[in-house]
């Protein structure tokens, strides 16, 4: 209890030194899905973007019929691709419902782990505090990323990417140890 399992990427720097060439703003370093390796709103300059994405909802819903509580979202990216997500917390698992919709070639949902004691096995990702599962019928793949908990402060943390090709509804639930 208190602790951040999945953590936000943060933006480190704003002028970074050349060195670091990695823009922790950029969608591929958050917990959402990237479609087709494009960002969801192109840079124009260092602090301009461009094609703001279209919100189709966006909403907190409490219990209802004693249902668990719920967040939604969706929106539809410039190419036409659509991702609506639901976060539905269910006792001490997180469900979470990607629908992802549109003419994208490759989706990859991305989740960074706010722990470097993790494994992978059997379909199955294991940290001492949490477990995610991913889809069935998706690639999944543990990686190393960056982020920043505040500002000219980075370090590596690790990323599950679940790679997925065609248009569909994909789950991945988190379970609290």
């Amino acid at each position: 209890k208190g602790k951040n399992v999945l953590c936000d990427s943060g933006s480190y720097s704003y002028n970074p030194e050349r060195e670091f060439q990695h823009d922790l703003k950029s969608v591929h370093f958050h917990n959402t899905v990237s479609f087709d390796n494009h960002e969801q709103m192109p840079k124009l300059s260092r602090f301009l973007m461009a094609n703001w994405l279209k919100v189709e909802t966006a909403s907190l819903k409490d219990k209802e019929n004693n249902n668990a509580p719920k967040w939604v979202g969706s929106y539809t990216n410039t190419f036409g691709d659509k991702h609506h997500r639901e976060v539905e917390l269910c006792n001490n698992q997180w469900i979470i419902t990607d629908k992802l919709s549109g003419r994208f070639k490759k989706a990859v949902i991305g989740f960074n782990i706010n722990s470097n004691e993790c494994y992978f096995k059997s379909n199955l990702m294991s940290t001492p505090l949490f477990t995610i599962k991913p889809p069935k019928d998706a690639n999944s793949e543990l990686k190393e990323t960056w982020v920043s908990q505040y500002y000219q402060e980075k370090h590596i943390v690790r990323r599950l990417e679940i790679t997925v090709f065609n248009p569909g509804t994909y789950e991945t639930i988190i379970t609290l140890v």
